[in-house]
């Protein structure tokens, strides 16, 4: 049997790189690296300490669908 418990919203709000205590919503006239989407076209969060950029994308989208097959799973 599989269980998943949620992690504590302050954990969550850290980054991996800094362990910043909080994220940021980028503004849309802030600049964004090439890497990262427009925040026009999304919503992007900016680690407070180190400045990585963060967003719903696949990995986002790709953890969901796996929590969501588990959690099937345990029925």
């Amino acid at each position: 049997m599989v269980s998943i418990s949620p992690i504590p919203s302050t954990a969550a709000s850290r980054t991996t790189t800094a362990s910043a205590p909080s994220l940021d919503v980028v503004a849309e006239t802030d600049p964004t690296p090439a890497y990262a989407p427009d925040p026009t076209d999304q919503r992007v969060w900016r680690c407070v300490d180190c400045g990585q950029r963060f967003w719903k994308g696949s990995h986002w989208r790709e953890m969901r669908d796996t929590l969501a097959a588990v959690s099937g799973e345990r029925g």
